[in-house]
């Protein structure tokens, strides 16, 4: 199951504790969100280099902050969204980025640096390091059983049709994230209720332990 899917399921559990919540998904909320995530996900006659994606991506966040982001935590709401800026640094920088870049014939390729140093200039501190970062780990075996899944009932979109190595890479990039200071693994082959009860603190706040 997708962080984006977890997230919608978790939304009922929410509710119960009235919790003030907007979930966004990234790249997608919003209008603008829509039409950059077909060009990066979904739109054929494009065959973006790490370096678009990550342009495209930024573009999004910069707009998704203003629009979406800001109004709601000026009324008081907790924002929680399925990826950020550390799905760049797994998936458009280091070694997933290195083998985009090298498939495409072209051998440079982004590095955390440059991700973080971009991001930083166009990005607000709190988006930059939130208050908590979950990052969901599964097994290689895992990960291959849900796509091969996925696959065979919705498809894959441009992204997850690469290879075996560029998804492994990207599975390492996230939890080499592990040593960010608001960052917490967790293990996303367990139920469901207990991966929620192990985030729900880290998302809320130590009061919906």
């Amino acid at each position: 199951m997708g962080a984006a899917k977890k997230l919608t399921g978790w939304y009922s559990r929410i509710e119960e504790h009235n919790i003030p919540v907007l979930f966004i998904r990234e790249p997608g909320t919003g209008e603008f969100g829509e039409l950059m995530r077909d060009l990066l996900l979904h739109n054929k006659k494009y065959d973006l280099s790490p370096q678009t994606e990550y342009a495209l991506l930024t573009a999004n966040r910069t707009h998704l902050v203003s629009d979406v982001i800001v109004p709601a935590l000026e009324k008081g709401t907790i924002v929680i969204s399925d990826r950020g800026i550390e799905s760049s640094i797994a998936m458009q920088g280091g070694a997933a980025g290195a083998i985009t870049a090298k498939a495409k014939g072209k051998f440079d390729s982004l590095s955390t640096d440059d991700i973080v140093e971009i991001g930083a200039r166009v990005l607000p501190s709190y988006y930059m390091q939130p208050n908590g970062l979950v990052l969901l780990s599964l097994s290689k075996k895992e990960r291959q059983a849900r796509m091969k899944a996925k696959a065979a009932t919705q498809g894959l979109d441009k992204i997850e049709q690469r290879t075996l190595e560029y998804s492994d890479a990207v599975h390492d990039g996230y939890i080499a994230l592990e040593s960010l200071p608001h960052a917490t693994v967790i293990n996303a082959e367990q139920q469901l209720e207990e991966v929620w009860r192990q985030a729900r603190p880290i998302l809320f706040g130590p009061d919906h332990a």
